[in-house]
């Protein structure tokens, strides 16, 4: 029994590790589009991801430094003017000086640090790659004229940025495929929620992928289950997919996914029930034959 335990903790393990392995793939795209703005980058950007006490402590500073260049308050004060702890205080300062937008000048036990602030202008040129970026609008006229020309057959509903159309350009297929491709993906393609529409140019490369590079088996299941259902299996329902493939055959998986999709018309709906009823048996006759080749081996034994 204890043999069988571990052996269905090893079959959950490998799939929480391929759910966790998609996870990171799509917060890498999420830190790449943070990058691309509709502003350009200053100060406040960079703010707005530490602490609200470092973002206070920076604009105090700015003012108390306008004709000296240099900042120094002690914490408690600093802690009582802004309404925070001490404890947060202390934090914030660390945030500005370990990210460069206070560079500490002195520091003596029961005496107030002395900071040089750096503006955002000055900060920038020894950090570039930290910067955000504006982003050109191509359905305004600016950028790639493939970004507006896509732009146009989505009906207005999905913007690509610079670095998309970018990507879309050194893919080697030409644009009058991508742009066909493209108006075909917008009549098929069927998100699931916000969060997965959000996706849109991930889920149409993954589409051109499969039709024009060399896909592997995983990228050909995805793209058979797509054409049936409009929907790109990702995240953790592809982690599911990968789990699947080890014990169902392609065409056992897309028979059984047409089977759901007949039975619920809510797609979505059909694609949990079916990732969740074929985990279930996989796990159950993994565990099943497991035991039974335990059996096996102790009568071989005996």
């Amino acid at each position: 029994m204890n043999e069988i335990n571990k052996l269905a903790n090893d079959v959950e393990a490998s799939n929480t590790a391929d759910s966790e392995s998609s996870r990171d793939l799509e917060q890498d795209l999420i830190a790449v589009e943070e990058k691309e703005t509709a502003y350009h980058c200053t100060a406040t950007w960079h703010l707005a991801r530490m602490t609200k006490a470092a973002s206070l402590i920076y604009s105090l500073a700015c003012v108390i430094s306008k004709d000296s260049g240099q900042f120094f308050c002690s914490a408690p004060n600093l802690a009582q003017y802004l309404g925070y702890e001490r404890k947060q205080i202390y934090r914030g300062l660390r945030e500005l000086e370990d990210a460069g937008f206070l560079e500490l000048l002195r520091s003596q036990s029961f005496q107030s640090s002395v900071y040089r602030v750096v503006l955002h202008k000055e900060w920038a040129e020894s950090n570039p790659e930290s910067c955000a970026s504006k982003h050109k609008f191509p359905w305004d006229g600016e950028g790639d004229e493939l970004g507006r020309k896509m732009f146009a057959i989505s009906g207005g509903r999905h913007r690509f940025l610079t670095y998309q159309i970018g990507i879309l350009r050194k893919s080697g297929i030409s644009e009058a495929i991508i742009l066909e491709e493209w108006q075909k993906f917008t009549r098929h393609w069927k998100p699931l929620n916000r969060q997965d529409a959000r996706y849109f140019f991930s889920r149409f490369y993954d589409v051109l992928k499969v039709r024009y590079g060399n896909p592997g088996p995983l990228e050909l299941l995805i793209f058979h289950l797509y054409q049936i259902s409009g929907y790109v299996f990702s995240g953790s329902y592809k982690s599911s997919l990968i789990w699947l493939t080890r014990d169902f055959s392609d065409t056992e998986i897309v028979e059984r996914f047409r089977d759901h999709l007949r039975d619920d018309f809510d797609i979505p709906r059909a694609i949990r029930s079916f990732c969740s009823e074929l985990s279930e048996e996989l796990s159950r006759d993994r565990i099943i034959r497991r035991a039974q080749e335990i059996a096996r081996a102790r009568l071989e034994a005996a």
